[in-house]
């Protein structure tokens, strides 16, 4: 005999404007408090805090996107997942808490006991008056990471053909959860993930549920694993954009960084940074302050770090490299390999 599914109703919270909520983001992401940044990246990428502090790795992947690493001792896990700004700022934040908190010595609980509290703290205070709640017992900080993150990712970035539920599960590294799962089951788990607890909208009568508002913004790029390419990508089938870099002054980098010729700023990035073209384009390039509250720039490919040389304002090499990581012209070069785009800017 077989036992019918009962499909599970959910209460809804709706969120106004996701805007509001991202820009109170974007100030935490820029803070000096490890607990402010901690709870920016969380509104941002959806990840927990102990993966933000130790048990997962981040790269750059598009302007608006970053690959999420997690390794194991047999195995290792990447997905794309989108941000809900900037990819460089998340990075930025990223290798902040990185190199400020020392965790080294903690497991998963410990990294929790000690960093969790700030971060809910942070959250409730911030988020008060944008994030409603059911009771005073719940978290914002939960509804925040498992929720809210992927309500706005789906209203900005899922494309109309995929439906809500499985972009969800994959960039939250649920996928497995969900396999071979009927849709009444596949929903009923979704509601106990918490995938659904909130809409964009004043009120049930007044939701706005459409899909992919944003996919048609500067820099912004469907996930890989939701578009597809019917050839593989190599570098004979990509339709790139020849870049040929020009011989400049290097007397005057200020000047030509603010350019809007791409092959002139990324001259004068590879003269100011002494970076190759791929790192320009898919490394962590990143600022940090020391104990003396002097600037430092770095550039980290795979576990490889290298501190850059500052003879220029910091500020203006980050504004120039996320320019570069934005323009159309570039799309097409991310989905090269670095030794791909790097043979093919720098060949004589």
């Amino acid at each position: 005999m077989t036992t019918g599914q009962v499909k599970v109703h959910r209460e809804i919270h709706f969120i106004k404007d996701p805007e509001e909520i991202i820009g109170v983001g974007k100030t935490l992401l820029s803070s000096q408090d490890y607990g402010e940044v901690l709870s920016g990246l969380v509104v941002m990428t959806g990840l927990k805090c102990e993966h933000l502090l130790k048990k997962s790795l981040i790269e750059y992947k598009t302007p608006y996107s970053i690959k999420v690493i997690e390794r194991t001792s047999s195995s290792e896990k990447v997905r794309e997942i989108p941000t809900l700004t900037l990819a460089d700022d998340v990075i930025k934040g990223f290798q902040f808490i990185r190199n400020t908190i020392e965790i080294n010595h903690l497991d998963n609980r410990g990294i929790n006991g000690n960093f969790l509290p700030s971060v809910i703290k942070v959250c409730e205070e911030r988020f008060k008056t944008l994030v409603p709640l059911s009771s005073s017992k719940e978290s914002r900080y939960t509804y925040i990471q498992r929720s809210i993150y992927g309500t706005i990712a789906v209203h900005w970035y899922c494309p109309a053909e995929v439906l809500p539920i499985d972009y969800l599960a994959y960039i939250y590294g649920q996928e497995s959860i969900l396999e071979g799962k009927s849709e009444i089951a596949k929903e009923n788990l979704a509601n106990n993930l918490h995938y659904f607890d909130y809409e964009i909208g004043i009120n049930r009568k007044k939701i706005d549920d459409k899909r992919g508002i944003k996919l048609n913004k500067k820099g912004v790029i469907i996930l890989d694993k939701f578009n597809p390419q019917p050839e593989e990508t190599t570098e004979t089938n990509l339709l790139l954009l020849p870049i040929k870099l020009p011989e400049i002054d290097s007397s005057n980098l200020v000047e030509l960084l603010e350019s809007d010729e791409i092959s002139v700023l990324m001259q004068a990035l590879i003269k100011a940074t002494d970076c190759s073209p791929s790192q320009l384009l898919c490394s962590q390039i990143f600022e940090m302050t020391d104990k003396n509250e002097e600037s430092h720039l770095y550039v980290k490919q795979g576990k490889k770090k290298r501190e850059l040389p500052l003879t220029i304002n910091s500020d203006l090499i980050l504004r120039a490299v996320s320019k570069l990581r934005q323009s159309p012209s570039m799309q097409e070069w991310l989905k090269l390999s670095p030794s791909e785009i790097d043979a093919q800017i720098l060949a004589k």
